[in-house]
Parts: C-alpha cells; structure tokens; sequence
C-alpha cells in the first residue's frame, strides 16, 4: 500500500508526468521488504522528493485498502483455479504442519481470511516494517556518488 498514496496525493499523482515509478513490496513472512523507485536522470530530485514522501507518509485510506483487498482475493480465487498455483497453495500445511510459520501458500499471496483481515495504519510505519537505519540502499543508473548523495541526504537524510 505504500505506492497506493502519501501525504501530498497532488505530487504523487503527477510521479508518471515526471517519467519516475514507484513500487513497494514485501516477501514471504514479511522478511524482505522493498521500495523501489525507477527515474529519469534529469528528473531525479523531484522524484526523489515524492519517492520520500512515500515512505514518510503514506495514505493507507479505506477506499484504497478495498480496492486492493479486492484485487487480492479475486486472485486467490484464480489460484485456486489452477492446478499449479493450487499444489502451491496446499502444499506448505502438507510438509510443515498445520499451523507453522511456514505453513503459508508458497504463492505468497496469503489466505483469504488473512487479507480480509487486514485493517489500515496510521501515521507512520511502526519502527519493525521501516527502520531507515537497517535499510539497504542500492543504485544503479547515469548517475555518480559526487552527484547523488548530496540529493539523498536532501530527501532521505534525516
């Protein structure tokens, strides 16, 4: 949901104008998270701008929450459906048990009841999904350190 909305929904609907993207995830087991932001050279600083508007303050508004939890049960469905992802999803309670950890749908797409459970959060992200200080960063484009750190201390610095 980070990428669903922030603080300043005007700036983060203009981020495709700007040629940026933004993305967010989490893996199996919320082990893994990931935030992702794909931007032109001569419109990184605005995007890097709306890019930590995203992590600082994000939108979790009930419309969208729906919207996606929609989205989301309509593709277990799918799932269940086909006969690949059906022996991924019934497989882990086979091999590990009835109630373990790693009894989840290797589709990492959860149960039903588990996204129809899920409620909104406000605020900030509490300190076990976004602590920055334990947070990889990695970057990859026409870009050299001398030119993009001081842009990241701008926006992400604090």
């Amino acid at each position: 949901m980070l990428d669903e909305g922030a603080a300043s929904m005007t700036r983060s609907a203009s981020a495709t104008r700007r040629g940026a993207r933004r993305q967010s995830g989490c893996r199996r087991l919320a082990r893994w998270r990931t935030a992702y932001l794909s931007a032109l050279t001569d419109q990184l600083d605005p995007s890097l701008d709306l890019f930590a508007d995203m992590l600082r303050s994000p939108r979790f508004e009930q419309a969208e929450i729906d919207r996606i939890r929609a989205s989301w049960i309509a593709g277990i469905k799918q799932e269940k459906a086909r006969p690949n992802s059906a022996a991924l999803r019934v497989l882990p309670p086979l091999l590990y048990g009835e109630g373990h950890a790693y009894a989840i749908p290797f589709t990492g797409s959860g149960t039903e009841a588990s996204i129809a459970s899920l409620t909104p959060m406000t605020g900030r992200l509490p300190p076990r999904l976004g602590a920055p200080e334990k947070a990889t960063l990695v970057i990859v484009g026409d870009t050299t350190l001398k030119q993009i750190v001081p842009l990241l201390e701008k926006h992400l610095g604090d």
